[in-house]
């Protein structure tokens, strides 16, 4: 079946003839970038209950009942038995605004992932290289840019046409490290995930720590889950290492120093920065009042 209207009536059709109603059924999905859209919007619309599932969550499943082989056939049976032993979310589609925001975002990613490789390429040149070739580089590396500039401009356009939204963006940059784009990532997953407990934010970006330990004579470094989009953790890492190099002293540089002088290292420091990042940026959110814990 393809992923199109024709092919979602054809799977209608075909539970029809074994006395199914789409809207009696409850369909479990994983996310695949922009595939699976089109599919939960239709679902919705037809009054069948959609429920997306973490893939990672999916697959260590399947591991535990031995199934180690990828196929559709597997995958579905596999779906299946989780959702039969897991609390489902149903879905809801985010208002028009939030699609569009973050449809903006996921091109804005894309296009800056095509200037870096852009940028890598034009810098590896050798100095002896054709001229025409570092002109082609340099106007691929342009145009990115040019693009990138182009759709920040949308973005903060479409949000600025929406009153609640727009003060909502101000809000979260009143958090240090916190700028246009990382607020934006954080305005979509606050406006499209129904999280009932702080703590759900950060375990959902993925910067949570994972231990391994066991007993007394295995004792793992203790690392970020990385459960979310890489997308929001690479932001939350640059809005928490401009916390840390900046001059201004606020309670997050504070917590940060206070763990280099427990012994830990820089990098787990910056992760408990990052986490920390997301509980201000949610409460921020959730009471719609401005950060204040500078110190100096």
């Amino acid at each position: 079946m393809s992923n199109s209207e024709a092919g979602f009536k054809e799977l209608a059709q075909n539970l029809a003839k074994r006395g199914i109603g789409i809207e009696q059924m409850t369909i479990v999905l994983e996310p695949t970038s922009q595939y699976h859209k089109a599919l939960l919007y239709w679902l919705y619309e037809h009054k069948a209950r959609a429920c997306m599932v973490n893939p990672a969550d999916v697959r260590h499943f399947a591991k535990s009942l031995g199934k180690y082989s990828k196929s559709d056939g597997l995958d579905c049976f596999v779906l299946a038995q989780f959702a039969q032993t897991r609390e489902l979310i149903t879905w809801q589609p985010p208002a028009r605004i939030i699609q569009n925001l973050d449809s903006l975002l996921h091109l804005r990613h894309q296009i800056v992932v095509e200037r870096g490789a852009a940028q890598v390429r034009l810098s590896e040149l050798p100095s002896d290289a054709l001229q025409t070739v570092k002109d082609c580089y340099s106007k691929t590396l342009e145009h990115f840019k040019a693009m990138e500039k182009e759709v920040n401009h949308e973005i903060q356009k479409l949000i600025d046409s929406d009153v609640s939204l727009k003060q909502k963006h101000k809000l979260l940059q009143t958090s240090p490290g916190i700028g246009p784009v990382v607020a934006s990532l954080m305005l979509v997953i606050f406006e499209t995930k129904q999280f009932t407990k702080s703590c759900q934010v950060p375990a959902f970006c993925g910067v949570t720590p994972k231990e391994f330990q066991s007993g007394t004579s295995v004792l793992g470094q203790t690392r970020m889950t990385k459960r979310g989009p890489a997308q929001v953790r690479a932001g939350l890492r640059m809005a928490a290492t401009a916390i840390v190099r900046s001059k201004r002293r606020s309670t997050l540089k504070v917590f940060y120093e206070s763990l280099l002088a427990k012994g830990k290292s820089k990098a787990c420091a910056l992760g408990a920065v990052m986490r920390k990042i997301t509980l201000v940026a949610y409460a921020i959110w959730r009471d719609s009042n401005a950060f204040n814990g500078f110190v100096s």
